[in-house]
């Protein structure tokens, strides 16, 4: 089974899922994030080449983690073999990339899709141009920790992409029909049907473990401290939560879009007082070793930057702001530091990189996005670790992060919910429609 291509050994589960999958012709690792997915598709890739079945691998991967990826082909294989790696940013924006990579695939092509949940909507140009590439291609894997991150709804296009006749339905609206309920008005999903119906359609094509199933890591440690926000941050807060309370208060219908973005100022404001930024230096100054801070606001990493190296601690950013090559460069920089602080953005840094060089991540800014967070989480708790992972929130006593909070234990997305009730309120003509908006206002900030 194994041969002399590899330094490294398939660990036990990852042995099982290769001898799931290697025969297949399509398939899907749902590998909890730090378990070893890519290791483990690089074996089925080298069986199905050494069975001359397939001669390229097209690797396909969000934009931030490229980089990781290429460094995983030089940490396993001894001779690298001929591989493509492309983005899903790239494959959606760029038509030149697309057609390259579209004219460069055949049957003898395997064609893998990392964080596969990226194709979850089955509207977007993303998720169409890659259904279509799938067509060319015989042999195909989907990759991910997070199948799900909503509801089942996000299943059907990853194994669509596999081969429509996994499941079995014709259209998105059938699958809908069976397994999803919507809301009234048939735009946001309430609950998930039928799930050992749809468990019993992708099982045989399916390897799913989690990690306290196959790895024996260190604990995790949860703690939220919990600052006081400085009075200009008070002020303002109060004084725009007043003013979107009276925009809410005299318009008709209210849209998700201008609840989010009214949550994104009032976070904002609690994000950039000072106290916060004095207790994340006092935590720096106190847990020794290599730390890592996601941060949600650029200026709000600029903030923490300018202080903590004013305080003559080394800093390494890895955010969006820098070129994958200067992001590379300061990653290795902070792996080889003692001390070092990683300041990274969760848009560049939730997915894929191997961060268990630490076991501490702080969070000053919180994501409204549960797997963004769950994702961040498992950059230090995959294998490897041998610590116990410390993770960090730092909060202001304002009503809004305590929420975010909520929603993200209940996996649930509170702006649809906040919306929904303001919208019920305002049509209700039974209540005094101002002292409840009041009330409801209250409780969601």
């Amino acid at each position: 089974m194994m041969n002399n291509n590899f330094h490294t050994k398939l660990l036990q589960h990852q042995e099982v899922a290769f001898l799931k999958l290697k025969d297949l012709k399509v398939g899907a690792l749902f590998m909890d994030m730090g378990t070893g997915k890519t290791r483990t598709i690089f074996e089925v890739f080298d069986y199905k080449y050494r069975k001359n079945k397939v001669n390229k691998l097209v690797f396909i991967c969000p934009f931030t983690t490229k980089e990781n990826i290429y460094m995983e082909f030089k940490k396993h294989f001894k001779i690298i073999p001929n591989f493509e790696l492309y983005a899903y940013e790239t494959i959606q924006s760029s038509d030149a990339k697309y057609l390259k990579m579209f004219n460069s695939i055949d049957e003898k092509t395997m064609l893998v899709l990392d964080e596969s949940h990226f194709i979850k909507n089955i509207k977007s140009k993303r998720t169409d141009r890659m259904l279509a590439i799938s067509k060319k291609v015989k042999y195909k894997f989907i990759m991910t920790g997070t199948p799900t991150p909503k509801h089942a709804g996000d299943l059907y296009a990853q194994f669509n992409f596999l081969d429509p006749r996994i499941l079995g339905y014709p259209s998105y609206n059938q699958f809908v029909k069976k397994h999803l309920e919507l809301d009234k008005g048939g735009l946001y999903v309430k609950k998930s049907h039928n799930l050992d119906y749809l468990t019993s359609k992708i099982i045989h094509y399916t390897y799913q473990v989690k990690k306290y199933e196959c790895l024996t890591l260190p604990p995790k440690e949860q703690h939220t401290l919990y600052t006081y926000m400085d009075l200009l941050s008070k002020d303002d807060y109060y004084k725009f939560k007043s003013f979107y309370l009276d925009r809410i208060i005299d318009c008709d219908y209210v849209q998700e879009g201008v609840i989010f973005s009214m949550y994104t100022v009032l976070q904002h404001i609690c994000d950039l007082s000072d106290n916060k930024y004095f207790e994340m230096l006092d935590v720096i100054e106190n847990l020794k070793g290599r730390k890592i801070i996601y941060f949600k606001f650029i200026d709000s990493l600029n903030k923490a930057k300018k202080m903590i190296k004013a305080n003559g601690i080394e800093t390494f950013e890895y955010s969006g702001r820098y070129s994958l090559h200067d992001r590379s460069i300061n990653l290795r920089n902070w792996k080889a530091s003692a001390n070092g602080v990683l300041l990274i953005t969760y848009g560049t840094g939730a997915f894929s990189l191997n961060l268990q060089e630490s076991n501490i991540i702080i969070y000053m800014n919180l994501t409204f996005d549960y797997s963004k967070r769950i994702q961040s989480e498992d950059r230090i708790h995959r294998i490897g670790q041998d610590k116990e992972c410390k993770y960090i929130q730092i909060c202001t006593e304002a009503g809004i992060e305590s929420i975010i909070n909520k929603s993200i234990d209940k996996k649930v997305n509170f702006i649809i919910e906040l919306t929904k009730e303001i919208n019920a309120i305002k049509n209700n003509k039974t209540i005094d429609t101002r002292k409840e908006l009041q009330a409801l206002w209250e409780r969601y900030t």
